[in-house]
C-alpha cells in the first residue's frame, strides 16, 4: 500500500510594500502576484514527471513571502494585450487579381452611419471592402478606420454577423492600440478596425475580407466610421467585391 505524504505546495507571493494582512480578510490587494504549483499527492510520484511537465518533490510546506520595492502595475505590454488570436491566418493570400468590383462608391464626410444600396444584389460567401483613400487626404495618414460594417439583404434588412469571420486583412494595428480587423464586425461601435500605424504606416489601399460562412445575397451595406471629428482614416472612395475565394 502506498503511504500518503504531505502535499508539497510551492508559493511565491509578491506583495506591495504597504500591504498588511488582515486576520479576517481572505482578499489580497491587486498589486500582489501569486503563482503556485501543487505537486502529486502520492509518494510513488516523487521524482517522476507530471502531465504538466513538473516533477513531484518533497520540500517546504509553507509559503515564501517577499516584498517588492515598488508595484509594477504600470508596466504595460500592449503588444501582447492586443494580440489578435481570432484574426486571419498569416498565410491567407488575397486573390482579387482579375476580379471586377461589384460596386464602386464614395462615402460622404461626417461621423454618422451611412447606408448604401447596390444597383443589383450580388451573391457570394466572401465580402471585401477596399478603401482607396481617406477624406483627410494626407499621405502619412494612409489608414482606414471602420467602427462597424453591416451588410444588408436585398430588402434592406441587416444580415446576421453570427457566422462571420475575418478571412483577410491587409493591415491592422495590434501594438499601439486594439485596431484588429475583427472589431469591424463585432457589433460594437466603441472599437474599430485601424490599419497599422505605430511601427510603420501601411499604405493605401487597405482591404478586409469577411467570410460570411455561407452563400449570401447582399444588397447593400451600412458603414459606421470611427467616432470623433479629429480622428483620421475615414474612408472616401472604396470598392466592393462579393464572391467566392477572394482570400485563400
Amino acid at each position: 500500500m502506498l503511504r500518503k505524504l504531505p502535499l508539497t505546495l510551492h508559493c511565491t507571493l509578491a506583495l506591495s510594500p504597504t500591504y498588511r494582512p488582515h486576520r479576517r480578510s481572505t482578499r489580497f490587494p491587486s498589486a500582489r502576484r501569486i503563482s503556485c504549483s501543487m505537486k502529486n499527492q502520492s509518494s510513488s510520484a516523487v521524482g517522476k514527471s507530471t502531465p504538466n511537465g513538473c516533477r513531484a518533490s518533497i520540500g517546504r510546506t509553507g509559503p515564501q513571502v517577499s516584498g517588492l520595492e515598488k508595484p509594477n502595475l504600470d508596466k504595460l505590454r500592449p503588444e501582447l494585450d492586443f494580440a489578435n488570436t481570432s484574426g486571419p491566418a498569416s498565410t491567407t493570400k488575397l486573390t482579387l487579381t482579375g476580379v471586377k468590383p461589384t460596386y464602386k462608391g464614395e462615402i460622404k464626410p461626417g461621423g454618422e452611419s451611412q447606408e448604401v444600396k447596390f444597383p443589383q444584389p450580388a451573391s457570394g460567401s466572401q465580402f471585401c471592402i477596399e478603401a482607396l483613400n481617406a477624406h483627410d487626404g494626407k499621405n502619412f495618414a494612409a489608414i482606414a478606420a471602420i467602427a462597424e460594417l453591416d451588410l444588408l439583404d436585398p430588402a434592406g434588412n441587416p444580415i446576421s454577423h453570427q457566422a462571420w469571420t475575418i478571412a483577410y486583412a491587409s493591415s491592422q494595428e495590434l501594438a499601439g492600440e486594439d485596431g484588429s480587423a475583427s472589431n469591424a464586425i463585432d457589433g460594437q461601435t466603441s472599437n474599430f478596425w485601424h490599419s497599422q500605424w505605430k511601427n510603420k504606416d501601411d499604405k493605401l489601399p487597405h482591404r478586409i475580407i469577411i467570410d460570411l460562412g455561407k452563400e449570401t445575397k447582399v444588397g447593400g451595406l451600412r458603414y459606421t466610421p470611427r467616432a470623433g471629428d479629429a480622428n483620421p482614416g475615414r474612408i472616401k472612395d472604396y470598392q466592393i467585391y462579393i464572391g467566392d475565394g477572394l482570400a485563400k
